[in-house]
C-alpha cells in the first residue's frame, strides 16, 4: 500500500509539473492561465480525498492522474507546426501508462516483473 501511496504521489507531481507547463507555453491570458493551474490543484485535492476516504486506491488515482497527464501532454502538441508534432509523435507515440512506466522501471532495475518484486524493490521502482 505505501508502494501505491508513492506512485499516486509521483502522477500527482507529474500531472502538475506537466499542466504547469501547459498553462505557461498555451494560455496566453493571465486570469485563464491561472484558474487553470487553481483547477487542476482542485482536482489534485479531489483525487487525494477519494484516495484518503477509501473511494479509490492509490493505484486507481494514479492510473486517472497519469491519463490526465497524457491528454494534456496531447493538448499541447496541437500547438507545435505539423513538422514538430510528427517529430514528437515519432519520438513519443504516446504518453505511458502507470502500469507501462512500472514494469520499465522494474525491469530496468531489478530485471523482473514489478509484481514479483518485494515491497522495498516495488517502491524503489515506483520512485523513478
Amino acid at each position: 500500500m505505501q508502494n501505491e501511496q508513492r506512485t499516486f504521489s509521483a502522477a500527482l507531481a507529474s500531472l502538475q509539473g506537466t499542466a504547469s507547463n501547459f498553462a505557461a507555453q498555451s494560455i496566453q491570458d493571465s486570469r485563464v492561465c491561472e484558474q487553470y493551474l487553481r483547477d487542476i490543484q482542485k482536482m489534485s485535492a479531489e483525487f487525494a480525498r477519494a484516495v484518503e476516504s477509501g473511494k479509490m486506491s492509490p493505484r486507481e488515482a494514479a492510473t486517472l492522474a497519469s491519463q490526465m497527464r497524457n491528454e494534456i501532454l496531447d493538448l499541447s502538441r496541437l500547438r507545435n507546426s505539423p513538422v514538430g508534432r510528427a517529430y514528437a509523435k515519432k519520438l513519443k507515440p504516446a504518453g505511458r501508462t502507470m502500469a507501462d512506466l512500472t514494469e520499465h522501471y522494474a525491469k530496468k532495475m531489478f530485471q523482473r516483473s514489478f509484481e514479483s518484486l518485494s515491497e522495498g524493490q516495488q517502491a524503489a521502482s515506483s520512485k523513478k
